[in-house]
């Protein structure tokens, strides 16, 4: 009997050392945004679903190294109810700086869809961020416009606006995207339409030069959907070939003749500056707008540039607006797709996985990352709706388990991602936690353990060569248990240790003295004796961070 009452014992701290093991390579989530309540969405935080699609991007990471990590996201002043504005904020070594405001004039009138994305070169020194500017005419006629701003000083200056799209009356812009290639190539895409009809795609390549700190027009196309869907292409996203040959681009598409809905695909030849032939990614006849999600794409950042596409819909056209994720991929860029290959199983009509965001760390024998929420449309409980992720590390051949990602349940309605360097994952998260929306940034480390000896460059630019590790004894704990943090310069950046429950939560804060260590009494912050289990001790201070685990038995 005591045999079989130790081998269960085993097997469950074996599990929970495996999902604190998971969990220990989260960080806590950060409030970036920090907005005060308003009268109007509750929020001067734009809601998603005005914002941006997962197409689009509120988060870009650098690949060659860990920061700079730059976000951008809409905001209403506090004086001035009407209008939204482009703001921008980067996380370095030293923490977040203060946000700066890309968009004095207003981003549209009345409320009207403003939408944006935000791209990094590889070093994250070079940021460009793309928006839809609209006003109305004297006769209330929308004018939407494509406008861009870059910065080639880690986010601290901006050059532009520059007008990428020149339109008459009655034209509108919204969801435009954009990519960062080599030797100053950006692109853009985004989708317009007349008199809200005659949707369709457009694109363009420009060329910066840093020495002139100035952007030149390469090649601009009006409409790179097919021209004989009066409906047209909306939404579209874009990913570029890091070794400079590729653009890649896909979007939605609407046919009037037979109400099909589409994805569509189309790449740039950047060399001879040239468009390639549409390819079909999915047809389904008969589908409402409400069930199928706009696709997201993204490109290798190394190594062999496959291309891969996400989206969600309902593939059994039941009408009942259930979709589930589906992903398929190109290896020869482009030219052929994989099957489609379903990454969600949803059995109830009521939950719907939408707004999928795929982003691609390395090479492709790395890790490509799945970011999506699930919601009950059905129940209006805000704690309901979650975020999941899901990852594959054999260049989407295979995938692991859907996956909860560790925050509150408090109506997190959507995110961004973005993959970068030491295999990590940059998560936006919108939530209205605090009954206000807000933005969080959320860091997952694809490794076993985080890398803390190369964290990357700052604006200065400095390399952190600090490494840290915490000392519990004795360790499982039943009364009494002493941390003690080491580092390899003899001086500790920490001020605290936070004590996360198996379930992500904060139970206890605990001041780190002189000394660099603390007697623990596995109480949580409220004195109270915490139950027996595995617990996440984190340190973290201006980009460093450190974390262990602790088992806490009676």
């Amino acid at each position: 009997m005591k045999k079989v009452l130790g081998v269960l014992l085993v097997l469950l701290c074996s599990s929970l050392v495996s999902q604190a093991a998971s969990l220990w390579r989260w960080t806590a989530d950060e409030n970036i945004t920090n907005s005060p309540l308003t009268s109007d969405w509750g929020s001067q935080i734009l809601p998603y679903w005005f914002s941006y699609s997962n197409s689009q991007h509120m988060i870009a990471a650098p690949s060659a190294t860990e920061f700079p990590i730059h976000v951008v996201w809409g905001k209403k002043p506090l004086d001035d109810s009407d209008y939204y504005r482009l703001y921008h904020k980067s996380k370095t070594l030293s923490g977040w700086s203060d946000e700066t405001l890309l968009t004095p004039a207003p981003l549209h009138l009345h409320n009207q869809f403003p939408s944006f994305s935000v791209a990094t070169n590889s070093t994250g020194n070079f940021v460009c961020v793309v928006w839809i500017e609209e006003s109305r005419n004297i006769n209330g006629n929308i004018l939407g416009q494509v406008y861009t701003k870059t910065s080639n000083d880690y986010g601290q200056s901006w050059s532009g606006p520059v007008q990428i799209t020149i339109f008459e009356v009655n034209h509108f812009c919204y969801m435009p995207d954009v990519a960062i290639g080599n030797d100053g190539n950006i692109f853009f895409t985004w989708h317009q339409g007349w008199l809200w009809t005659n949707y369709k795609i457009g694109f363009a390549h420009y060329q910066y030069n840093a020495e002139l700190d100035q952007l030149t027009q390469i090649k601009y196309y009006d409409q790179i959907d097919p021209t004989s869907d009066i409906h047209g292409g909306i939404i579209p996203s874009i990913a570029v070939d890091p070794n400079g040959y590729y653009v890649h681009i896909t979007w939605l598409q609407e046919l009037s003749s037979n109400s099909s809905l589409r994805i569509l695909y189309r790449n740039y030849n950047i060399q001879s500056e040239s468009l390639g032939s549409i390819s079909e990614i999915i047809s389904q006849p008969g589908l409402q707008t409400e069930q199928m999600d706009p696709p997201s794409i993204s490109c290798s950042q190394n190594g062999t540039p496959y291309v891969h596409i996400m989206w969600s819909y309902d593939a059994t056209n039941s009408g009942s607006f259930a979709r589930d994720i589906y992903y398929k991929r190109s290896t020869d860029n482009g030219s052929t797709w994989s099957n489609q290959t379903l990454l969600s199983s949803n059995s109830s009509d009521n939950i719907v996985s939408g707004c999928p965001t795929i982003s691609v760390s390395g090479a492709n024998s790395n890790i490509i990352d799945l970011f999506y929420n699930e919601h009950d449309k059905t129940n209006i409980d805000p704690n309901y709706n979650k975020l999941y992720w899901r990852r594959s590390t054999n260049a989407g051949l295979s995938w692991g388990n859907i996956t909860l990602v560790p925050t509150s349940s408090y109506y997190n309605n959507s995110g961004s991602v973005s993959t970068g360097h030491n295999n990590t994952a940059n998560f936006i998260i919108q939530s209205t936690r605090d009954n206000n929306l807000e933005l969080y940034y959320k860091k997952y480390y694809l490794n076993n353990t985080p890398d803390y000896s190369d964290r990357g460059i700052n604006q200065n630019p400095a390399v952190t060569n600090i490494k840290s590790k915490i000392s519990i004894s004795p360790n499982p704990v039943k009364s009494l248990t002493n941390i003690t943090l080491y580092t390899n310069n003899g001086e500790t950046p920490f001020e605290n240790i936070q004590i996360y429950n198996i379930q992500g939560r904060l139970v206890r804060n605990l001041k780190i003295n002189n000394l660099n260590n603390i007697i623990w009494d596995g109480t949580d912050n409220n004195s109270k004796k915490l139950p027996s289990g595995v617990y996440i001790l984190r340190a973290s201070n201006n980009g460093i961070e450190v974390s262990a685990r602790v088992m806490l038995v009676k």
